[in-house]
């Protein structure tokens, strides 16, 4: 072939091919269409509880919901489509028990039924463990309730799961330490089979010991992690973790923290086998104990802290109480890490999605609620990874007249829950912005150095704020340019505020690639 017509056949195979490329992109592009939800339903217009607490998603949402009737809770079951409308409704009531769902996760489908569990008080508040089967159409095939021995408070179940058509179960039960006249909680798991007969159960902690247990999590060779908090009796709350093998015995455990209250709220296995665990920790500023959002990678034994880190910190005109609750890894090897925030300067509660890359440097984080404003409450109870990669989440909550309400939130895979929202990692934000103040960030992204170029008046000073809320630079301004020192910044995203005194008066966002 002639070398002009050979040239030419291959640059037309290489716009042949980025066409195609950008076709794909394209058309992937649009299978990933935005999807949200955002919505709030009262069953039945209850004034007091009516909480989603468990979500199974496939063609369809399936909900348990706790809801307050004159006599006693009942749990219900709801059918809605992808787009939140209600289809059907289901509910298991009793004229004489307390039926209370289990945590989160607790809402479990095997081959063409479904399981769910939780506790049953009667009106002497004594509770039992309870599991319920149910067919295809939400209909009751058996209710069950488990005892335990010695057990003064009585039992219930927190999580289930599935394994080679057996369901494990976590569950807690509270005893009376008699020497000492105090209660402690202990641990267990149960092997159950599908007709709800007990198989095994393995019990964990002592009597000189309380454990709050958050959630528990089947490794693929059929051994378990445990985590949630210890406590020695009255004592502060340390991280709890524990590890048993397939029949229940355990390999190992392991406590650690600070003083005040510390726990783990999620686990991920790392492909080396390290653990990524989550939760909370508790810090003291100005003389108050808070707890601030807790990411730790521990080695494979859970002995030995790699690393561990907080988020968002605390300031002398806000009070915040925040936490990590669930890890999700992404395709492009970065990490979405949900969690919660409570202002207690507005009496405000919302939950928070966080967006961290494959070296754990934070990149963006994102809010998310119903109810807005002093008094509002918003609440996620269980979190569902969509196959389009964005989540559908239930919870509960309210404004200040205390109604509460079920909460139905689903977000695309970029973070958004509404067509006006900005990525995640990708928006510059600007809480409050006066255009007498604006100002350029160059380059941006920046490398070791970067340049902040006034427009048009200058401001008091300059902060560089991590998105946990640590301030890593400040300095006053002088002039319509300064340039900063980035050498010893690390790579992630980070937040420029243009301030007079202590206001705000510009809100950019720097990104730093090493």
């Amino acid at each position: 072939m002639p070398l002009l017509l050979n040239t030419w056949y291959n640059k037309m195979k290489q716009l042949i091919s980025f066409l195609g490329i950008l076709i794909i992109c394209c058309l992937n592009t649009n299978s990933f269409a935005q999807n949200f939800l955002n919505n709030v339903y009262d069953f039945q217009n209850r004034s007091l509880l009516n909480a989603y607490t468990n979500i199974y998603v496939s063609n369809l949402i399936y909900l348990t919901e706790q809801v307050n009737f004159p006599n006693g809770k009942s749990l219900i079951f709801e059918t809605r489509n992808l787009e939140g409308s209600l289809l059907k409704t289901d509910s298991i009531t009793s004229n004489t028990l307390d039926i209370t769902t289990g945590q989160g996760g607790s809402l479990l489908k095997l081959y063409k039924s479904y399981y769910t569990i939780g506790s049953t008080a009667t009106f002497t508040n004594f509770l039992r463990s309870y599991l319920v089967k149910l067919d295809a159409n939400f209909d009751t095939i058996f209710t069950k309730s488990y005892e335990l021995t010695n057990a003064v408070g009585g039992s219930r179940f927190l999580k289930i799961i599935s394994k080679n058509n057996n369901l494990y179960l976590l569950r807690d039960a509270q005893y009376l330490d008699t020497t000492l006249n105090l209660y402690y909680t202990k641990g267990f798991i149960t092997k159950m089979d599908t007709l709800g007969n007990i198989i095994w159960e393995h019990a964990f902690g002592s009597n000189n010991a309380n454990l709050q247990l958050n959630d528990f999590k089947l490794n693929p060779d059929g051994s378990f992690f445990v985590f949630g908090s210890k406590a020695l009796h009255q004592s502060y709350k340390d991280f709890f973790l524990l590890k048993m093998d397939a029949l229940g015995n355990i390999l190992w455990q392991s406590t650690w923290g600070d003083i005040y209250h510390d726990g783990i709220l999620d686990l991920f296995v790392m492909p080396d086998g390290k653990l990524l665990v989550c939760g909370y920790f508790s810090d003291i500023t100005n003389g108050f104990d808070f707890s601030r959002a807790y990411l730790a990678m521990l080695s494979a034994d859970g002995n030995q802290i790699i690393w561990q880190r907080k988020f968002f910190g605390l300031d002398v005109f806000n009070s915040f109480d925040t936490d990590f609750s669930h890890i999700f890894k992404n395709d492009d090897g970065t990490y979405d890490i949900w969690g919660e925030e409570v202002n207690y300067h507005g009496d405000i509660t919302r939950p928070l999605l966080m967006k961290f890359s494959s070296n754990f440097d934070s990149l963006d984080v994102q809010y998310y609620s119903f109810w807005n404003g002093p008094g509002a409450q918003n609440y996620l109870r269980d979190i569902v990874r969509m196959p389009d990669n964005g989540y559908i989440a239930c919870g509960f909550g309210w404004d200040d007249n205390s109604n509460e309400d079920g909460w139905l939130l689903r977000i695309d895979s970029n973070g958004c829950a509404n067509v006006s929202c900005t990525p995640l990692a990708v928006k510059e934000i600007q809480k409050e912005n006066n255009e007498d103040y604006t100002f350029k960030i160059v380059p941006n992204p920046a490398n070791n150095f970067t340049d902040i170029l006034f427009e048009n008046e200058m401001p008091s000073n300059i902060e560089i704020v991590e998105l946990t809320g640590k301030i890593i630079y400040t300095n006053m301004v002088y002039s319509n340019r300064i340039t900063i020192n980035l050498t010893d910044v690390a790579t992630g995203f980070y937040i420029v505020k243009a301030k007079n005194g202590v206001k705000a008066v510009c809100i950019k966002k720097l990104a730093i690639v090493k």
